[in-house]
């Protein structure tokens, strides 16, 4: 499942196939089931990722750091 803003798409795509063809500079790859829009980002809490809407998901150890790094790195881009 794809969620989006707007929408939910279904496909037929692994994760993998899908995080192949995003742009690594705006998503991170957090956990085994997600990838998040970096730019959707509210804060990070501890092991939890808090995305604009409320929303959280856990971040996996084995990918926090990169998602911190990733994460100030947009916010660098931003300014």
């Amino acid at each position: 499942m794809i969620h989006t803003v707007s929408d939910v798409y279904k496909t037929n795509m692994t994760i993998e196939e899908l995080w192949k063809q995003l742009d690594k500079q705006m998503f991170s790859h957090i956990h085994v089931s997600y990838i998040i829009n970096l730019s959707h980002i509210r804060s990070i809490e501890g092991d939890e990722v808090v995305l604009d809407d409320g929303e959280r998901f856990l971040i996996a150890r084995s990918h926090k750091q990169s998602l911190k790094e990733k994460h100030l790195e947009y916010m660098r881009r931003m300014v």
